[in-house]
């Protein structure tokens, strides 16, 4: 890895999470910066002509490689993605705020107070060592319990284990909630409130969190996968392996200027979250009208797919299959949710079976907070 001489930040783009362009052998790529992927992948239709088993590539003024580069089997989303192979090696700043991402000349000091654990397979096996793929992991607290984390770039919400979402105790859920993932396909989940989640004395009030049993055979594949190796911390003393309780992605992270270049490839390395100046993020996810929907080219718009657990969607008499052309009055591939506050009215344009036709639905927060214990 050859890092630039001076800072480059590069422009997140504009069709996802912290995705920004990567050059592969001169050709310039999307590709999700994605902790949470153990090797860097890129999709079929973007990988035309490239040979996979050594690729040069380039990002915000890095070299990297030759290397070899995965097939991306899924075929959702971005063109590629960058994962923690190359990004473990990169003194990276997130910002999502300003969406943009920084390479800097070189690591900087441990100064945060967040210990950034890497899960490397292999590392102490004998002295061989295969740093290709190691995993970022952080200790964090959900409403008082403890649990290891892996710090997922590539994620949009935050997910947690099924056993961990039961131990929350009684509250209200979201149910077929669909998700988008690079290891399952498309999958539904049920997301419940947390009253706080804590990385170190960065926290997020009434985050709400993903859970299903595509995302348990992913912790529970990774947490073999570690230890069928033998786990080091990082200064290369071996400990006992973790047990991935949940994926910490941008519902957690996207309240934070994240620093991943506090330390060094495999000595200590911290995690940094600074809160934006002024007022913060503090986002609700699931305020809505309780549909999964995907773009429609013809006619233009958003198709409706299926319905969440909670859907004034649904009960307005919104049907699957219907086009939604416009939100009140907007281009509805345009309008981002939510689409208004809460209690808030809004007229939806809709084509079912080539006629028009409109309906008046109510916006609503779909996931209420836990009760005050």
């Amino acid at each position: 890895m050859t890092l630039p001489n001076a800072p480059v930040s590069v422009q997140w783009e504009p069709r996802g999470t912290a995705t920004a362009a990567v050059t592969l052998a001169n050709r310039s790529v999307p590709m999700v910066l994605d902790t949470g992927f153990p090797r860097t992948a890129i999709a079929a239709n973007a990988a035309g002509g490239l040979d996979l088993s050594s690729v040069s590539l380039s990002f915000a003024g890095a070299l990297a490689g030759p290397m070899p580069v995965q097939w991306l089997l899924s075929g959702l989303g971005p063109a590629g993605v960058l994962g923690s192979d190359v990004l473990h090696q990169l003194p990276l700043l997130l910002d999502p705020v300003a969406r943009t991402a920084e390479v800097l000349p070189a690591f900087l000091p441990p100064a945060s107070e967040t210990l950034l654990r890497l899960a490397d397979p292999g590392a102490c096996a004998g002295g061989a060592t295969d740093r290709r793929a190691p995993l970022f992991f952080v200790t964090a607290n959900v409403e008082g319990e403890v649990v290891d984390l892996v710090v997922d770039t590539g994620a949009e919400m935050t997910f947690i284990s099924t056993d961990l979402a039961s131990r929350l105790g009684s509250r209200p859920t979201l149910g077929l909630i669909r998700v988008a993932s690079g290891f399952a396909g498309i999958f539904t989940a049920r997301a419940v409130r947390a009253r706080l989640l804590e990385v170190g004395s960065a926290r997020v009030v009434t985050p709400a969190l993903l859970s299903s049993a595509e995302v348990d055979a992913e912790l529970a594949r990774l947490t073999r996968a570690v230890a069928a190796t033998t786990h080091c911390n990082p200064n290369a003393s071996c400990s006992a392996s973790p047990t991935f309780d949940g994926f910490l992605g941008w519902t957690f992270l996207r309240e934070f200027k994240v620093s991943l270049a506090e330390g060094s490839p495999y000595g200590e390395r911290r995690l940094g979250l600074e809160r934006p100046a002024g007022a913060g993020l503090a986002l609700r996810d699931f305020v809505g009208v309780g549909w999964n929907a995907s773009a429609s080219d013809s006619p233009p718009g958003l198709r409706v797919d299926s319905f969440l657990s909670v859907s004034p969607a649904e009960d307005a008499g919104v049907k699957v299959g219907d086009v939604v052309t416009a939100i009140d009055g907007q281009p509805a591939a345009t309008v981002s949710p939510p689409y208004a506050a809460a209690g808030t009215k809004v007229k939806l344009a809709l084509v079912r079976d080539a006629a028009a036709l409109e309906l008046d639905v109510t916006v609503a927060d779909l996931l209420a907070d836990p009760p005050v214990p």
